[in-house]
């Protein structure tokens, strides 16, 4: 997570306390919250990781961030809504890249629409390469490739007035955008 030094993004974190990262993994980047008092919780599908996650103590709900109901809506989206009710900071790094496009959408606009006025996003998604590595895992459709270009990602959040983006660039070999929502859109 060098990126995250040489970003200086700690400046972006709310001083809510909280922290969530989707696609956590052994949770090394967590730790170092938690071990300064923070409220870490995190999401991962991985067996092995959640039982690392949970022994360091931290707050762990192990759950497959592409699944996806009969209705289409994501199977853990109940649970992400009550996570992220009140105003936390919500990391995902390199995670993005690897959920199939329905669940892609699903959670930006789960995350975009319920997450707390005050919450913090911090996306980092790997530019340098990226493009060519998925290729080699599956044929680049004309989707998958829109989904991997950080202004994708960048346009959920700026098409709306209740969010406001505090940083978009890339650091080393990833993009990061840092996004803040300001209130909740009026009806």
């Amino acid at each position: 997570m060098l990126f995250f030094v040489k970003a200086d993004l700690c400046k972006y974190l709310n001083a809510s306390g909280k922290i969530l990262q989707l696609g956590s993994s052994t949770g090394r980047f967590l730790e170092k919250f938690k071990d300064r008092g923070w409220n870490a919780a995190a999401y991962d599908f991985s067996e092995q990781a959640v039982k690392q996650l949970r022994q360091k103590g931290i707050t762990t709900r192990e759950v497959d961030l592409n699944e996806l109901n009969a209705s289409g809506a994501l199977t853990y989206g109940d649970l992400l809504t009550r996570d992220i009710a009140y105003p936390s900071n919500i990391i995902m790094v390199r995670i993005l890249e690897y959920l199939n496009p329905s669940a892609h959408d699903c959670l930006l606009f789960l995350l975009i629409d319920n997450a707390a006025p005050g919450t913090v996003f911090i996306i980092a998604g790997q530019v340098s390469g990226s493009a060519a590595e998925q290729a080699k895992k599956e044929p680049m459709t004309p989707e998958i490739a829109l989904r991997l270009h950080p202004n994708f990602r960048t346009s959920f959040f700026a098409a709306r007035k209740d969010m406001r983006i505090k940083l978009g660039e890339s650091i080393l070999t990833d993009h990061i955008l840092v996004v803040e929502k300001m209130s909740s859109l009026q009806k």
